[in-house]
């Protein structure tokens, strides 16, 4: 809670502010007559110079009349004390024809055929004096202490750098074309653009083949459900695809509804009470039989252990062991 003194001063900025705006009103006052002032006599100057020398007394009443009309500011268009405007989200550039928008989206979606792929790498050779293009390969002794996924996982970015490194062999191709001969101009005939469009396919593919990477590296974390609702759902604007919620949803409908119809199995309590009179004498399951051991000889660890346990009967124990592997021996 405020102090008094913290009160007293708030009163007194209060009192500080009225006193300001009432000084500003009384000075916009002053300055309002002294314009209409101004205007009413400049006014019936110019009527005085126009009109006859007789005096009208309904028109020096109209004349009389000030004429507060509010002066219109002119509007400000230099706006670059506001700073710099919003910028629009997404900036598109030109639409491209129809053609070539049908192929490039299914390419990004479904992505190409293994053999189409590999055929377009084939096209496409690294240039014999750029051996950066080459992908890096996996030391031996780091692949020896990685695991199984982990070796996966590498192999299966490598081959994304090799469809990298086919589509800039294409592109510097037709490149190299216009360094070779700078005074010539390029002509993109038939076979030019059939390796840039092929160039295009390549990049296309690993651009799908990276959205199916995060859809893979994200799966772990879902329900068995939303894992098998992912499975049905194509890539488009969304990772999972925009009817993934739906999707999941159903899946989920789908596992409760045949829990509830599923036959339940019966428990202990209830086969137990479900078996009558009659099926307490029905005959017991069969049990495999147990091999019966042959005797085993008087070990002399026993004897010891007797010897140790009462020394003044130990006469007629080592007599009865002795007579029980008599007996033992003769059976053999």
């Amino acid at each position: 809670m405020p102090n008094r003194r913290e009160k007293r001063k708030a009163i007194r900025d209060l009192c500080e502010l009225k006193r300001k705006f009432e000084r500003l009103e009384r000075s916009l006052n002053q300055q309002q007559s002294d314009s209409s002032s101004i205007s009413s006599s400049e006014s019936s100057i110019e009527s005085e110079d126009s009109r006859p020398m007789q005096n009208d007394p309904q028109q020096e009443a109209v004349l009389a009349v000030p004429a507060n009309i509010p002066v219109q500011e002119p509007l400000v268009t230099d706006l670059q004390f506001l700073g710099e405007g919003p910028k629009a989200s997404l900036q598109t550039g030109p639409a491209l024809h129809e053609e070539l928008v049908s192929r490039w989206s299914n390419y990004l979606k479904e992505g190409l055929s293994s053999e189409v792929r590999k055929d377009l790498i084939t096209k496409c050779p690294i240039p014999s004096n750029c051996s950066t293009l080459q992908p890096p390969k996996l030391n031996d002794e780091v692949r020896s202490i990685l695991g199984t996924q982990t070796q996966k996982n590498d192999r299966y970015m490598l081959h994304l750098q090799e469809q990298m490194v086919a589509s800039l062999s294409a592109i510097g191709s037709i490149l190299n074309l216009k360094l070779l001969d700078p005074n010539v101009p390029l002509t993109l005939d038939e076979p030019k653009l059939q390796t840039l469009a092929e160039a295009a396919q390549l990049l296309a593919n690993s651009f799908h083949a990276i959205s199916v990477k995060r859809r893979f590296d994200i799966q772990p974390f879902l329900s068995q459900e939303s894992r098998n609702a992912s499975y049905k759902c194509p890539v488009d604007e969304f990772l999972f695809g925009s009817g993934f919620l739906e999707q999941s949803k159903a899946c989920q409908n789908v596992r409760k509804v045949a829990e509830e119809i599923k036959k339940p199995k019966p428990s202990f309590s209830q086969l137990s009470t479900s078996l009558g009179p009659r099926d307490l004498n029905s005959k017991r399951p069969f049990y495999k039989a147990r091999k019966k051991r042959s005797p085993s000889p008087p070990s002399e660890h026993r004897l010891t252990m007797y010897r140790r346990k009462d020394p003044k009967t130990r006469e007629n124990q080592d007599h009865r062991q002795t007579q029980k592997l008599r007996k033992w021996r003769a059976k053999k």
